[in-house]
C-alpha cells in the first residue's frame, strides 16, 4: 500500500530532477554560444544553475535511489553474517538515516518557511526569486525519510520472518531461509 503512494511521487520527483538536468545543459549552452558569439551571457543562468537547477538534481532523485537500493553499500563488515542478521541490521541502519533525514527535513522546513515569507531571492545579472527551491529540499529529505522508514519496515519482517523484502535484499539477492 505505501509503495503505490510513494512510487508516483518519488517517480515524478525524478522526471523533475531529470527535466533539471535537461534545462540546465540547455541554458549552460546557451550561455557558452553567448558569450562565444556575443561576448554576452543569458542573463540569470549562473543563478538559475546554482539555486534551481542544481538543488533539484541533488535532492529531488534522493528517493528513488533509496527505493532502489542504489546506494553504496560496504559489505566488508557483514559478509560474513547470515541474511536474518544482515536484515536486522539493516533495519536499524534505515531507522537511523530516517530519523536523522527526519531531522533534517524538519530544518529545512523551517528554513523554507521563513525563506518564503521573506521572499528570498538572489542577485545577479537579474534578480531571481530562490525561495521556492527550498521546499524542493523538504520534498526530497521527506520521501527519503518515508522510504527509509519503509525499508526498515520491510527488513525488519525479512529478518523476523526469513521473507525477503519486497525487491530483494540488498543487491538484489533474497534472503536464504533455512
Amino acid at each position: 500500500m505505501a509503495r503505490r503512494i510513494l512510487d508516483p511521487v518519488a517517480n515524478l520527483l525524478l522526471l523533475a530532477a531529470g527535466l533539471s538536468i535537461v534545462l540546465m545543459m540547455v541554458i549552460v549552452v546557451a550561455d557558452a554560444v553567448a558569450r562565444s558569439l556575443f561576448n554576452g551571457t543569458v542573463p540569470g543562468s549562473q543563478e538559475l544553475t546554482a539555486n534551481y537547477f542544481m538543488v533539484a538534481v541533488t535532492f529531488l532523485p534522493l528517493a528513488c535511489v533509496q527505493r532502489d537500493k542504489a546506494h553504496v553499500i560496504i559489505e566488508l563488515f557483514t559478509g560474513w553474517m547470515p541474511p536474518r542478521a544482515v536484515a536486522s541490521l539493516d533495519a536499524v541502519v534505515c531507522l537511523a538515516c530516517a530519523a536523522g533525514t527526519l531531522v533534517f527535513c524538519y530544518a529545512t522546513y523551517l528554513k523554507a518557511l521563513a525563506m518564503t515569507r521573506a521572499g528570498e531571492y538572489a542577485v545577479g545579472t537579474v534578480i531571481v526569486t530562490i525561495w521556492p527551491t527550498r521546499w524542493l529540499v523538504v520534498a526530497g529529505a521527506l520521501v527519503l525519510a518515508l522510504y527509509l522508514l519503509l525499508n526498515a519496515a520491510e527488513e525488519a519482517r525479512a529478518a523476523i520472518f526469513g521473507k525477503p523484502a519486497p525487491g530483494g535484499a540488498r543487491h538484489g539477492h533474497a534472503l536464504d531461509v533455512d
